[in-house]
């Protein structure tokens, strides 16, 4: 069983030749952090850098334990390192925001370090990428049902508290896709309007 996990998918790169040092030094120093990570620049098709960050600055920081688990956070996958022997719900199933599924249950075991000393990762973003291609409808549903399973995962698990979040998190989804319809005038004034 391994330590700590770090994350890399294909399409990306790290840069920094003393990130994984960094990383396991602080993990192994402050044992209620779960998982710690930074920032990536953004890259396009071309390789160009662009002047784009993954996550946005407004996410350049910590996060306790009860955002992780709220999935209140934003955390680029190819910074990500985690503690090893943690086990992720199959039980929630193959969700398109999986990445939601990873924080809400590294929240179970600790917070999140935002490690600034570590130089970015490269993070490419596809033109035509399978989420950024897709309609505002296919995105809020995709969020609604990660948030649903979430909460009948924990529903079943016995934490009910956790369960009302993501149920609300669910109803915010499709409250504000309703919202974008009406913006548009294309909403059906009777669709929705008995959820209370």
């Amino acid at each position: 069983e391994s330590r700590y996990v770090a994350f890399c998918e294909g399409d990306d790169a790290w840069s920094d030749p003393r990130k994984l040092e960094l990383q396991v030094g602080f993990l192994d120093g402050n044992k209620e952090y779960s998982s710690c990570g930074h920032r990536a620049r953004v890259v396009s098709e071309a390789d160009e850098l662009l002047d784009e960050y993954v996550p946005t600055p407004g996410m350049w920081r910590d996060f306790t334990a009860e955002e992780l688990q709220q999935c209140r956070c934003w955390i680029s996958t190819c910074t990500l390192m985690c503690r090893g022997g943690i086990s992720f719900p199959t039980s929630v199933g193959n969700v398109t925001n999986g990445d939601n599924v990873v924080w809400s249950t590294l929240g179970k075991h600790g917070h999140f370090k935002y490690l600034a000393a570590v130089g970015d990762s490269l993070y490419t973003r596809h033109a035509g990428g399978a989420w950024s291609m897709k309609s505002p409808i296919y995105r809020t549903l995709a969020h609604a049902d990660t948030w649903l399973r979430l909460a009948r995962y924990y529903y079943d698990a016995g934490e009910e508290g956790l369960a009302s979040v993501f149920l609300l998190r669910s109803r915010e989804a499709m409250g504000a896709l309703q919202i974008q319809q009406q913006d548009r005038g294309g909403a059906d004034p009777g669709c929705g309007s008995q959820v209370s």
